[in-house]
């Protein structure tokens, strides 16, 4: 394949020569093993930041992105650098701005890959491992510059092609119409001379702003549109705003447009729950008014009555309202449980007493077998009811946190180690998914152990009876918390059950408490628990916050090693 001039450019700017190729195929042997590794760790690495982190739809995506990294690793040691390795690398530049991937993360991320090569090449028997280091600095300079040049040439058609800016008419009356609610904006309007005030208003407002136009088609949008929704503002101008909706969103939010669409002033408040481009859900508060005039001046011919949208992001808000309201159900639910507790403890100790005196009476006489089996069915029963109300007082009586900051990993494989003797006999697989790096979490180790085996135990009761044979416990690092999952491949919940709800269950024998204990921990800790959406079988997602790196004074809790014996991660098996 012919050359680009500006590939042949690079490489002589980067001093790639065939000596370089030579070693480079020569590592690939000795790397190969480590690809596996060198993966898993690159996004580790990726989870911990914000905006890299945004680009992940889902577990899903993840693993067909770790596949392709793989592959990449292949091609960068191939020792093939012609044009088709520059085509392809350009290719890979264009892909990471088409999911939005900020082009600084290629550095940061990079400098792990040239960490990992290089402490490779210098333990492998090769030759020359000092010029290996340096090729491998070379190729990998040289596929930045490469898929730099995607982010330029996508600048560049973004700006050749980019939708004609909005009129300054319908800028001024938006942001006059924003300055009259102030309440609603609360921009100062700090200009510099010959500066547009109303165009720097708008696109600068730290609140999402949407101007629709006829049948609500997106006529222009602000940066912070851009920013959270995650697509380009050529790539929204034109088109219905609905696409921006979830589904369940779209009929609230049309009628609602519509009534606006009638007021004078264009008046209107809503709430919607936008999509991102990554599949994420926002819940936005939307207020609107009317933004070409009372009287449609300015207004294209058939376009009248455009509105302006004023958005604000409430997802964390509502999810904090959702958490509030959950824990004071759980409050009271506790001590309604305290009360019953207490009622039905002293008469079950009473009742036991008693019966302790006749079953030693029928032990005293001869051929009262009947009675005395009796007596024994009633005892169990008894202590089966202890058992609960012992449940319940655990439930309404929680103790105090003891929180530190705690590695989850050695966390998880002890907890592992505790059940897998018994998974093993009932002819289940515990599998663990752990990450490269230690997830160091501000938590009570000794209650978050309790949820984990809550978990396990409500996995392994779901898995019964054949109904499904493989549990996986999975830990991630997010970028400001902890995500600590357990999945099993049994029939998995049923429409919109209130698993959490305490005292909920599809068993025939239990409390219903172990769930709503699950997330009564996790709110109590600042996080949550959610059952997360699954093809086959159910995951139940603990989310829970990071430690705070600058606390120097408090090493994170490790646990004992693990036994040989002791349930393997997936990445000590590949």
């Amino acid at each position: 394949m012919h050359r680009d001039p500006r590939y042949e450019e690079l490489l002589r700017y980067v001093e790639l020569d065939g000596d370089d190729a030579r070693r480079l195929a020569e590592l690939h042997p000795h790397a190969e093993p480590h690809f596996a590794h060198i993966t898993a760790a690159f996004y580790d690495r990726i989870r911990e930041h914000e905006e890299a982190h945004a680009v992940f739809r889902d577990e899903a995506q993840v693993r067909r992105l770790q596949a392709s990294l793989v592959t990449w690793l292949h091609r960068l040691l191939s020792g093939r650098y012609d044009g088709a390795y520059w085509a392809q690398t350009l290719r890979i530049g264009l892909a990471h701005v088409r999911v939005g991937l900020p082009q600084r993360y290629m550095f940061t991320a990079m400098s792990l890959i040239r960490a990992e090569f290089a402490s490779i090449a210098m333990s492998a028997r090769i030759e020359h491992p000092d010029a290996t280091v340096h090729a491998l600095h070379r190729i990998l300079d040289l596929e930045l510059c490469v898929m730099l040049e995607g982010y330029s040439e996508a600048l560049l058609a973004r700006t050749t092609t980019a939708a004609e800016p909005p009129a300054n008419d319908l800028v001024l009356a938006g942001a006059r119409a924003m300055r009259t609610r102030g309440d609603a904006v609360g921009i100062p309007l700090e200009l510099g001379a010959g500066e547009d005030p109303w165009a720097r208003v708008f696109e600068a407002a730290p609140l999402l702003l949407v101007v629709l136009g006829g049948e609500n088609r997106i006529t222009t949008v602000n940066g912070e549109v851009e920013r959270l929704v995650g697509h380009a503002r050529e790539r929204l101008a034109g088109g219905p705003f609905e696409e921006l909706l979830a589904e369940e969103s779209r009929d609230l939010v049309s009628a609602a447009i519509e009534r606006a669409r009638h007021d004078v002033r264009g008046a209107g408040a809503f709430d919607a729950t936008l999509v991102t481009r990554t599949g994420r859900r926002m819940e936005i508060a939307f207020r609107s008014l009317r933004a070409d005039g009372h009287d449609g001046r300015g207004a294209a011919a058939g376009n009248a009555h455009r509105l302006l949208l004023v958005g604000r992001d409430v997802t964390e808000e509502r999810a904090r309202e959702v958490r509030a309201r959950q824990a004071e159900k759980l409050a009271a639910v506790g001590r309604l449980s305290a009360t019953l507790a207490h009622e039905i403890r002293n008469p079950l100790n009473g009742a036991k007493l008693h019966l302790t005196f006749v079953a030693r009476a029928l032990a005293k006489e001869q051929g009262k077998s009947d009675l005395a089996d009796a007596v024994a069915v009633v005892g169990s029963q008894i202590d089966r009811l202890s058992n609960l109300v012992d449940e319940f007082l655990a439930f309404a009586r929680p103790s105090a946190l003891r929180r530190r900051a705690t590695d989850l990993l050695p966390l998880v494989e002890r907890v592992a180690l505790l059940v897998d003797e018994e998974f093993r006999r009932e002819g289940l697989e515990l599998e663990l998914d752990l990450p490269t790096r230690e997830v160091v979490a501000d938590i009570d180790p000794a209650r978050i152990e309790q949820v984990l085996l809550n978990l396990l135990r409500n996995a392994r009761e779901a898995c019964e009876g054949g109904r499904g044979s493989r549990i996986r416990i999975v830990v991630r690092r997010r970028p400001r918390e902890a995500s600590l999952r357990v999945e099993d491949d049994g029939p998995g919940f049923s429409g919109e059950n209130p698993v959490f709800d305490p005292f909920f269950t599809t068993k025939d024998t239990g409390t219903g408490l172990g769930l709503a204990l699950v997330q009564r921990v996790a709110i109590e800790h600042g996080g949550e628990a959610n059952v997360v959406p699954n093809d086959a079988g159910a995951t139940v997602e603990v989310l829970l916050p990071l430690a705070d790196r600058r606390d120097e004074h408090a090493p994170p809790v490790t646990q004992p090693p693990l036994a040989p014996s002791s349930p393997r991660s997936k990445s000590e098996t590949k």
